[in-house]
């Protein structure tokens, strides 16, 4: 038996026309006739022949190719409909390979048909040639394709790829965190700020009263001095003060430093609020871009109003602390003249101390006077309130939530 080749045709792509969702397949295709070597020369030479096989592949090709094109034209709409409806990709990946598995039926219908037109053709051949008559011919005919697919990844339509927004959402917790942090570090601040305070206020009662006499006085500044350095039994004195004060002015100073933080905080925040939902709209123009659906701008007039509609609590709760934040600031501002005043109460008391005692005090070198704990007051519970509430709007800006809401409805909530 002779092998001759009438068909030989590899990956030839389908049109495309009219087609937006689907990406045919690329079909490949192959005839041979095995014939008796006691005629293959004679048939491989003769035109005519070599012409009738071929004119019969090629109405086989063609009916192919139509018969792709058909079932492409039909799943585009079926496809179109369930895009716009925002179909699970499952589902879409489901009817793709029902898609695929029907061009597969065809291309084994071809091979048949390819079969029986050719053996037809012989027979029409064989009988103009008596000769010929008791010789067989074999045919062997191939057709696939490749499997058609989805113009837009299926993937890509699903909402698990998101990211724009994502960066904005994790830093927007991240600094929620460091709020939180910070609220508990404002609050324990206060409390040794008070704890200052009070501890001042003590030490200056008793040194203010002494100061009223001279001779009163001075026996309180030795006392004091000797009892703290040889009994360790702290005694409110001119230095216990101003020991005491400098602590009350570093505590003040690191609670206003630590309130301007939060506050920072609190607009970085807001900043990052603004950033995220820029990022995740011109994802949606994106992808909305590369998706077949038809009616883009509902699409996105859509997206918008959910991601408002998600963001609404969060954004006014932001807001909120942001306006508990500024009545902390005040707060913090209206403490300023109150330790400025102790400043010039302990100036007060600087003016009456007696050279000899300061030399004194030097010779038995003094230490510093321990703090007792004091509970902290209405600023540092407030201060506390708000960072904690704070906390509570972290799990609010989780993005997979954010974008499941702003998506819901659309095209992508899927």
């Amino acid at each position: 038996m002779g092998k001759i080749t009438i068909l030989d045709l590899k990956g030839v792509q389908v049109s495309t026309a009219g087609l937006k969702i689907i990406k045919p397949p690329q079909v490949s295709a192959k005839i041979e006739i095995d014939v008796d070597k006691k005629i293959e020369k004679e048939v491989s030479l003769d035109k005519l022949i070599r012409r009738e096989f071929e004119e019969e592949a090629d109405k086989i090709w063609k009916m192919t190719i139509k018969m792709v094109e058909d079932k492409c034209k039909i799943f585009e709409k079926l496809f179109q409909g369930m895009m716009d409806k925002g179909e699970k990709p499952e589902v879409i990946q489901k009817n793709l390979d029902g898609l695929n598995a029907a061009l597969k039926k065809d291309f084994e219908v071809a091979e048949i048909a390819a079969k029986q037109a050719f053996e037809k053709a012989w027979k029409n051949i064989a009988d103009a040639r008596k000769e010929w008559r008791n010789f067989k011919i074999k045919i062997v005919a191939t057709i696939v394709g490749t499997l058609a697919a989805i113009a837009v990844s299926i993937a890509a339509l699903a909402v698990s790829g998101w990211t724009g927004g994502a960066s904005g959402a994790f830093a927007i917790i991240g600094f929620i965190k460091a709020g939180v942090t910070l609220g508990q570090t404002i609050k324990k601040g206060f409390q040794d700020y008070d704890q200052a305070v009070k501890e001042l206020e003590g030490h200056l009662k008793v040194v203010e009263k002494a100061a009223q006499n001279k001779g009163i006085m001075a026996t309180n500044e030795i006392t004091a001095a000797v009892f703290t350095e040889f009994l360790g039994i702290a005694q409110p004195n001119i230095k216990s003060c101003q020991d005491c004060y400098g602590t009350v002015k570093a505590k003040y100073a690191k609670f206003v430093v630590d309130v301007h933080d939060l506050a920072k905080t609190i607009s970085k925040i807001e900043i990052e609020r603004a950033k995220m939902e820029k990022d995740f709209i011109a994802e949606v123009d994106k992808k909305l871009k590369a998706h077949p659906t038809k009616d883009k701008s509902a699409q996105k007039k859509l997206i918008e109003a959910n991601l408002k509609k998600k963001m609404a609590g969060l954004d006014k709760d932001i807001a909120e602390k942001s306006k508990q934040m500024e009545a902390l600031y005040k707060q913090t501002k209206d403490l300023a003249p109150k330790v400025a005043e102790l400043g010039k109460r302990i100036a007060q008391l600087e003016l009456k101390d007696m050279k000899g005692i300061k030399v004194f005090r030097e010779a038995l070198k003094l230490g510093t006077i321990a703090l007792s704990p004091l509970d902290g007051n209405n600023i540092a519970t407030k201060t506390f309130d708000l960072a904690m509430g704070l906390g509570g709007s972290a799990g609010g800006y989780a993005f997979d939530k954010i974008t499941s809401g702003a998506l819901e409805g659309s095209v992508f909530d899927i």
